[in-house]
């Protein structure tokens, strides 16, 4: 005859009962408990250790060394904001999932985006190398499409020039891709607000495009669009 297992919540702080019907905790149910408390443990532990590099980030050398990149491209102008900016891409190769990311430090106003193609180091400290960077200009734009914190730049001839993520937070975590531990709240707002939608209006109202919010340009169940050519070497859809 088979045993009716049922479980029984108790008042006991941190208890989880398993008992079967002769009113005994077997085996298994401690087991179960002693899972589930180690997966609350290590919940709380990985939520405090983000919350601390989150914290960390607000002035972090990676952050202050974005800035002093900046700074040194542009001469010192104060006019430009410095973020940490980044972009990946997934592909599916012999059944396997690849993930490839782009770094940058960028400055920006509503005038003009510096970007500059950065190195990290997986050594620790990390060390931040850069050896070129390219000023972009509404005036040198066909199209500007994007929506919410990431934006894609295209030339007057459709061409992608490049891809940018400016995140709240990024940190350098057992459960993270990132290498840095930035915090920007400040910038993100301000990039995904106020940037983004004002470079949009400007270059593509010039330009007589429209922006569908979705990567490449593409449509929004173009999905074989979305998932080409998305860094680098392709034309926008629908330009």
């Amino acid at each position: 005859m088979w045993k009716i297992w049922f479980c029984q919540l108790s008042v006991k702080i941190g208890s989880f009962e398993i008992i079967d019907e002769s009113g005994s905790i077997t085996t298994n149910a401690w087991i179960a408990g002693g899972l589930i408390l180690a997966v609350i443990i290590a919940f709380i532990y990985y939520l405090g250790k983000e919350a601390r590099l989150t914290k960390a980030g607000n002035n972090s050398p990676e952050k202050q060394r974005i800035a002093q990149i900046i700074s040194e491209v542009s001469q010192g102008d104060t006019s430009l904001e410095p973020a940490y900016a980044y972009w990946s891409t997934v592909e599916i190769r012999g059944g396997q999932k690849i993930t490839r990311y782009w770094y940058y430090a960028i400055g920006f106003n509503k005038e003009r985006i510096c970007v500059v193609p950065i190195s990290i180091t997986d050594s620790k400290p990390h060390q931040i190398s850069y050896s070129n960077y390219y000023i972009v200009q509404p005036e040198q734009l066909g199209l500007v499409n994007g929506a919410g914190n990431w934006v894609e730049l295209y030339d007057k001839e459709g061409n992608k020039i490049v891809s940018l993520m400016v995140d709240y937070s990024v940190t350098d975590s057992s459960l993270s891709d990132h290498k840095l531990n930035v915090t920007q709240e400040d910038t993100f707002k301000r990039w995904a607000n106020e940037i983004i939608p004002y470079w949009m209006e400007k270059v593509n109202t010039a330009n007589g495009t429209k922006a569908t919010g979705h990567l490449n340009n593409a449509n929004r169940f173009d999905f074989v669009g979305q998932g080409a050519n998305i860094e680098g070497g392709g034309k926008a859809k629908n330009m």
